[in-house]
């Protein structure tokens, strides 16, 4: 009788240092000028502002990177040592 295969866990391979730091740095680097981006539109004063499709793509935009930051922000929180992990990112 043949013996059933062993299923082994689905593993994420090891990101190299500075290819997560590369990573890290210009999602941040998006972030900060989705922001900014952001901090404009909400100082814009134009009639049509509702029916401007700028407007509207850059509140999506908005939306998408405020998401990112929040999912960098748990990922920070993982990355914590256990001594730390109730600390800065509480």
């Amino acid at each position: 009788m043949k013996k059933p295969e062993t299923i082994s866990p689905r593993t994420t391979p090891e990101i190299p240092d500075n290819v997560r730091t590369q990573l890290q740095n210009v999602t941040s680097e998006i972030i900060f000028a989705a922001q900014e981006v952001g901090f404009v539109l909400a100082e814009l004063e134009c009639k049509n502002r509702a029916e401007c499709p700028l407007v509207k793509m850059t509140k999506e935009l908005v939306r998408k990177i405020r998401a990112l930051s929040k999912l960098q922000w748990e990922l920070a929180k993982l990355r914590q040592p256990e001594s730390n992990a109730s600390g800065m990112y509480a």
